[in-house]
């Protein structure tokens, strides 16, 4: 630091110093802040799958205790516009005007990241999220299946398939 009679201050060299520190510590913090919150968003798909997987198991049993035909709900992905970077808007409709969606007794009130289908046949069902989180394209996806074995539907871990894309 340069010193005059009353005078102090920054030289230049110490001034572009911290600015080359505070460059670097901005190319480290921002691609770590950028995954963080690409992860905070796919603790919704993994609670919604669970949710859905839920009712799937719920309507099988009280399917198979009234002695219904279809023992799964095969849901269409809702919305039904692909995903992309920003959030679906909060929105009943899309799952209320569905038969399939209301027969399982889901909706999703709030804005979400992810797309949901639950597609079934009459011996398993997959309940399936799709999300383009960074807008590039290319979607995240997290996949759970549920089995009919012997009576009882057994069940898969969750699939993670480009989890932060």
């Amino acid at each position: 630091m340069c010193t005059r009679e009353g005078t102090r201050g920054f030289t230049l060299v110490e001034l572009m110093i911290v600015v080359v520190i505070m460059g670097l510590l901005a190319a480290v913090a921002l691609p770590s802040f950028s995954r963080y919150v690409r992860r905070s968003r796919t603790a919704e798909a993994l609670t919604t799958i669970q949710r859905i997987y839920t009712a799937e198991v719920t309507y099988h049993h009280e399917s198979h205790e009234r002695g219904v035909g279809a023992y799964f709900i095969s849901a269409p992905a809702t919305p039904t516009t692909p995903p992309g970077a920003a959030r679906y808007p909060a929105n009943l409709t899309p799952w209320t005007s569905s038969a399939q969606w209301n027969a399982l007794g889901f909706a999703l009130e709030s804005a979400h990241f992810f797309q949901y289908e639950c597609p079934s046949n009459s011996s398993s069902f997959s309940v399936a999220a799709h999300g383009d989180l960074d807008g590039d394209m290319a979607y995240s996806t997290f996949l759970r299946v549920g089995a009919l074995v012997g009576g009882e539907v057994q069940s898969q871990a969750i699939q993670v398939i480009e989890e932060l894309e």
